[in-house]
């Protein structure tokens, strides 16, 4: 080991080295750390966080490059570093065990346990000497020592009765009717801001789980108040400085209840999910803005996240020179330096400078305020915003984590593939069968298994439940986009190894981790839907939607149990599963169109557009073509003898538990379908 290095040096993640020159003499997540543990009889430090995290790089600078915090943690301390975008099944059961000991978790997450792994101790940030309150790191770690020292039985105990109680919080399982679904949308509409949309007082988070279930609930129920809430909130959003108006992509979360101030990271997940929603929002309304709002997101992870063989970075700091958000913030007079009063003039007419908290009146970030644009002024616009754009880009960029993982690029998959299939951009299809095929080329093990990370040409740790969700979510979309069966098929062999493997045949759900995973205390199993969904409700709605492709109650069977599993917290609070119920809803009303065509394709665009070019969220599409008949018959057995119909295109469509006589005019289609 160099010196002036750490043991974190050799990691492959990004996160882990930029604390290989800390003085803490960390250790990666591993047997020789608790071992050493063991033979020291020291309590083991955990700090879990990731690399684009602001509050973790000031906890770092604070007290990890600290020489006396160092000497105490590493004299008294077996130190771990966990990446959690790594090791999200280590982060999880110890957020659950600080959400259980203070009621409330985030990141960075501290953890102090014995060497046994049992935790006695839980915090997120600490400040390196005491402040408003709260204890200092330094006078922590002397009186923990002091603790470990002299009442070390008395802490193995109560380490040992909080892991026991973890490990065995009662199932709530319960049957799942219909009526939740108004339950949801009822806490919705209370909870909902109607002055600035979203969900809730600040901070405010995008909730594209929340989204994505009224936008299926509106086209059910077509109730004005689910269309007002979507539209609110995602014209909020894409005014405020959340958005990024110059490079595209949305900023992690809003600090203030307008969506103006942003914690400046941009993460993978939140663009390919946001992508998704706006698309929705899109094909709902006809409302353009949503589209360009999701093409310049679609820019900004094509541009700046994507590896040149087409996998997907995890996302920007929000830090640069040592400041959070400097790489996007604006005076009037930079930009004034940069295009002239006049064009300064001529933008500042329509996007305000909104200064940060504490930060210079003077300087801030982009808002795009209710001033009107006529499209000469939209030309001008566009000219000014592109030569800022070029002039930002000089700075000194945040950095970026690039990693690739498999469930966020799942996401991703997912999202160019409804963007192919709405708008008909066949570049936009391509980036989205590179990402596919870089993932299932270097993420998948010859077995079929999957791996969760690849970084600088290494692939590694064994998926968890989210890699199989989100990447057979993905392939289902990909399949739609291309009809392609070879997406279709692996999504279903990516399926039933997740059911093998993470399944809980006692208590139905998924668990987190495999069931051949030993090095975590306890696997849990996580339903809450936050920036992005969570695998069991992802996996709810990959076996809903297979079990109406192929016809196998199994899937269909696995999707009620999971529900049934969760139905105890689903009651208590609906909105917090959102995804899972937009799962229930394609369960229970899903309409499966096959479209049959043969090498003539008479008819074949109008019946496809009928579907295509209109809001249809809970349609599954099928095609049947001279390519494809073969391994759709195999996947799909009951499409055999699905046939073309005098001579045209035919489509045949089944809804809930019935089906009509297959049609091929496209007026006759539509009035199936609405």
């Amino acid at each position: 080991m160099n010196s002036k290095n750490n043991r974190l040096a050799g990691e492959n993640s990004p996160y882990l080295r930029q604390h290989s020159t800390n003085p803490v003499d960390w250790y990666p997540w591993s047997e020789e750390a608790f071992e050493q543990a063991k033979r020291k009889n020291l309590p083991v430090f955990l700090s879990i966080g990731y690399s684009t995290c602001h509050w973790c790089h000031v906890m770092a600078e604070e007290s990890f490059e600290d020489a006396h915090i160092a000497n105490l943690l590493n004299s008294n301390f077996i130190p771990v570093k966990v990446d959690r975008e790594e090791r999200p099944d280590v982060d999880e059961f110890y957020m659950e065990v600080c959400q259980a000991m203070n009621g409330s978790g985030g990141w960075p997450l501290t953890i102090i346990m014995t060497p046994e792994k049992k935790p006695f101790f839980a915090a997120t940030y600490i400040p390196k000497e005491a402040a408003m309150g709260q204890m200092g790191l330094s006078d922590l770690l002397m009186q923990v020592t002091n603790i470990w020292d002299n009442k070390r039985a008395e802490i193995r105990q109560q380490a040992s009765q909080l892991v026991s109680e973890i490990n065995n919080i009662p199932a709530e399982k319960e049957p799942v009717n219909l009526s939740i679904l108004e339950d949801a949308f009822s806490a919705l509409f209370g909870m909902f801001d109607w002055k600035n949309g979203g969900f809730g007082p600040a901070p405010k988070f995008p909730s594209p789980s929340i989204l994505i279930f009224l936008l299926n609930r509106w086209k059910t129920d077509e109730r004005p108040q689910s269309l007002t809430m979507i539209e609110n909130t995602l014209s909020s959003m894409a005014s405020g400085g959340i958005f990024d108006h110059l490079g595209g992509g949305f900023h992690r979360y809003s600090t203030d209840a307008s969506w103006n101030i942003p914690h400046f990271e941009k993460m993978l997940y939140d663009q390919a999910m946001l992508v998704v929603v706006y698309l929705m929002a899109y094909q709902a309304t006809g409302n353009v803005h949503y589209r360009d709002v999701a093409d310049s997101t679609i820019s900004y992870m094509s541009t700046v996240l994507r590896h040149p063989e087409g996998g997907f970075y995890c996302g920007e700091d929000a830090d640069s020179e040592g400041q959070e958000g400097l790489f996007y913030l604006w005076s009037r007079g930079q930009i004034e330096d940069s295009v002239g009063k006049e064009d300064s003039d001529f933008i500042l007419q329509f996007y305000d400078i909104i200064p940060l908290d504490g930060g210079s009146e003077n300087v801030g970030v982009l808002r795009r305020n209710e001033y009107a644009i006529s499209d000469t002024s939209a030309a001008k616009l566009k000219e000014i915003k592109a030569h800022l754009f070029s002039l930002r880009s000089e700075r000194i960029r945040p950095s970026l984590d690039n990693k690739i993982l498999t469930d966020w690029n799942g996401l991703a998959i997912a999202a160019l593939s409804m963007a192919s299939r709405i708008s008909g951009v066949n570049s936009t299809l391509e980036k989205g069968k590179e990402a596919a095929s870089f993932i299932l080329s270097y993420m998948r093990r010859d077995d079929g298994r999957l791996y969760h990370r690849f970084h600088e040409g290494n692939s590694g740790i064994d998926g968890f439940l989210d890699d199989y969700a989100f990447l057979a979510w993905g392939l289902i979309e990909l399949y739609e986009a291309t009809f392609e069966t070879k997406y279709l098929e692996t999504a279903i062999e990516i399926v039933d190894i997740m059911v093998d493997m993470f399944y809980d045949e006692d208590q139905g759900g998924f668990f987190f981790s495999a069931s051949d995973v030993s090095d975590i205390p306890h696997r849990t199993k996580k339903v809450f839907d936050g920036p992005y969904p969570s695998g069991n409700s992802v996996a709810v709605w990959d076996l809903f939607c297979l079990f109406h492709i192929t016809g196998n109650v199994g899937y269909r069977d696995l999707a009620r149990t999971t529900l049934s599993a969760f139905g105890g917290m689903l009651k208590r609070s609906p909105p917090a599963y959102s995804y899972m119920l937009t799962g229930l809803m394609l369960g229970v009303e899903a309409t499966l169109v096959v479209i049959v065509t043969d090498s003539e394709k008479i008819g074949l665009k109008e019946m496809m557009d009928v579907v295509r070019k209109n809001y249809l969220p809970q349609t599954i599409l099928l095609l049947k073509n001279p390519e494809s008949a073969r391994d759709l018959s195999r996947i799909a057995p009951y499409t055999f003898d699905m046939d073309v119909k005098e001579g045209r295109t035919t489509a045949y469509v089944c809804k809930g538990q019935s089906c009509t006589p297959p049609v091929n005019d496209r007026r006759e289609l539509e009035s199936l379908l609405f």
